[in-house]
């Protein structure tokens, strides 16, 4: 039977779902419609009616016990990066961060991948790659730096002389700052 009785939450939250049923028969944890009088189950998670859809404020979340929305928890937007200004975007659905240089440079090896290395030098940053022993594999390093629009020196080495490309494989590398593409080649 129907209680016809909104649960004590703002009614903004059950617009989808405006009686409850009270019922034996009722799964914990999920929520029940009225519809003429005669109640449905449909064993919808009653958090999903708590939710307002906000990603910084948290994911509310339904007591069953009590059919009450209790608040989410805030997302920490902190990158840990003191030169950024750190926020949430509910229209993004994410924390962003913003100030500094994203620089990313993907770097293709070539049938001698252990030939190859790089080093990526400029105003607060110092970085040199790792030693690749794939075959013609493509390797992404996500950098920042909190220096915006700085010049860096980009250098890539082939220890045995003959390059990355074309003769041993089709090796290749592209710098990004900030989505935009600085440098490439082969």
């Amino acid at each position: 039977m129907c209680d016809r009785v909104l649960p004590s939450l703002t009614p903004s939250h059950f617009l989808r779902l405006p009686f409850l049923c009270r019922s034996p028969s009722r799964l914990a944890g999920t929520v029940d419609q009225c519809i003429d009088g005669a109640c449905i189950n449909y064993h919808s998670p009653a958090s999903q009616l708590c939710d307002d859809g906000l990603f910084c404020n948290g994911l509310e979340t339904c007591d069953p016990s009590t059919g009450q929305c209790t608040p989410g928890t805030a997302p920490n937007c902190d990158d840990g990066v003191s030169c950024t200004v750190d926020s949430c975007s509910d229209s993004l659905g994410k924390c962003t961060h913003t100030g500094g240089t994203n620089i990313k440079v993907t770097l293709t090896t070539d049938e001698y991948p252990g030939e190859t290395s790089w080093t990526l030098t400029g105003p607060g940053l110092s970085v040199s790659s790792l030693a690749y022993s794939e075959k013609k594999e493509v390797h992404v390093s996500d950098l920042f730096t909190c220096d915006p629009g700085g010049q860096y020196t980009f250098t890539i080495d082939d220890s045995y002389g003959d390059g990355i490309c074309c003769k041993f494989g089709s090796g290749s590398y592209v710098i990004e700052a900030d989505g935009e593409e600085k440098a490439s080649g082969g």
